[in-house]
């Protein structure tokens, strides 16, 4: 696999190739093969060299564990995450809706300091029109993405 062959060859040449952007883009692509094994590695480094507390590598990380169905894995790292944007609280609520653990997404969606629609359209069905209600209520400014997934919902929806 081309991916475990870049991975080597960049720790051959030494650990000071390791940084922020290498490490997020080695975790892309482990994703895109999805070799499980070799991203759990790289997570070894990550921590092992002190990378784990920027966003940029630990968003690629929960992204990775919650497309490959490890929840626990990808919550763990959220967690770990000092610095939560929100890029991490989306990449995590995306994570545990595609992976069913919607409970888990709709309390995560309350503890964001900052909202935006975009982090309030990841749900589909009924719900979305429950969500797009309170996005009202609160006074949460619409925008073109946010009305396209609610009449897709609605469209979604069994009458």
């Amino acid at each position: 696999m081309e991916v475990v062959k870049a991975y080597s060859l960049m720790l051959k040449d030494g650990i000071y190739n390791l940084n922020r952007i290498t490490l997020s883009t080695m975790l892309m692509l482990v994703l895109s093969q999805g070799c499980v094994g070799l991203g759990r590695q790289i997570h070894g480094q990550v921590v092992k060299f002190g990378f784990g507390a920027y966003v940029f590598v630990g968003s690629p990380l929960v992204d990775m564990y919650a497309k490959m169905g490890l929840v626990s894995e990808a919550k763990q790292v959220f967690d770990e995450v000092q610095e939560r944007s929100m890029l991490m609280f989306n990449t995590m609520i995306t994570g545990l809706l595609s992976c069913g653990v919607v409970e888990d997404s709709k309390r995560l969606l309350h503890d964001m300091k900052e909202r935006v629609s975009i982090s309030w359209t990841k749900w589909n069905g009924g719900e979305v029109i429950d969500l797009f209600r309170d996005m009202g209520l609160e006074g949460m400014a619409m925008k073109q993405y946010t009305f396209g997934n609610v009449l897709t919902a609605c469209g979604g929806l069994m009458v």
